[in-house]
């Protein structure tokens, strides 16, 4: 970070998050495979294959959604959609997943409600164990969805969880909304946290 050049091959300003794919790097060599999500559901994602030298929309099966976050496990590059950038005007979503071999997407089929998926985190350690969150889902309240088989079967885990608020009793009488994201921790698969809009959950279970 102690010099920065601006990229002005890219064809987009408004962006929402850059994603590098190092897999197949050597030891101490920059990354030419970055992806960038922008706010534009035409062309919402974009990727260059030689350091933002040029960049080329990835072509997507829909055109009604803009992608919040990403992660990428094995060949597949997971990503949280939703209608709108929100959290307000969020009315839909769905969580992606792009092979990068392959260039199929794949609808990753979380229970449908209303509202949009914000979050998403894939175990380093077992790429079917996936969370994801969601966000702007009124009623009956925002979720965090777990599936152990890569997207095949999903439960909610927020319905009947338990939280402790001793250190923050001014949440106790919120119900978790406005989810942002949520993140495996990369050390203890059994840690997760996640952002509300007014503070940050955990659990070690």
């Amino acid at each position: 970070g102690e010099n920065w050049s601006r990229i002005t091959s890219l064809p987009e300003n408004k962006i929402n998050f850059v994603i590098f794919n190092a897999d197949k790097n050597k030891r101490g060599e920059k990354t030419k495979d970055i992806f960038v999500a922008v706010n534009n559901k035409e062309n919402p994602l974009y990727r260059t294959r030689d350091g933002g030298a040029t960049w080329v929309p990835v072509k997507t099966s829909f055109s009604d959604s803009v992608f919040h976050r990403a992660v990428l496990a094995d060949q597949f590059l997971y990503l949280a959609a939703s209608n709108a950038m929100g959290p307000n005007g969020i009315n839909t979503g769905a969580l992606w997943r792009y092979d990068l071999v392959t260039g199929l997407w794949r609808n990753m089929l979380l229970p449908k409600r209303q509202g949009g998926i914000s979050g998403i985190s894939v175990d380093p350690k077992n790429s079917n164990r996936i969370f994801a969150s969601t966000t702007n889902r009124w009623y009956p309240h925002d979720e965090v969805f777990l599936s152990d088989n890569n997207g095949d079967q999903w439960r909610p885990l927020l319905a009947g969880a338990q939280f402790d608020h001793g250190n923050s009793a001014y949440v106790k009488e919120h119900v978790p909304h406005w989810l942002t994201d949520i993140r495996i921790y990369p050390f203890n698969a059994n840690r997760v946290l996640f952002v509300t809009s007014y503070v940050v959950y955990e659990t070690r279970d």
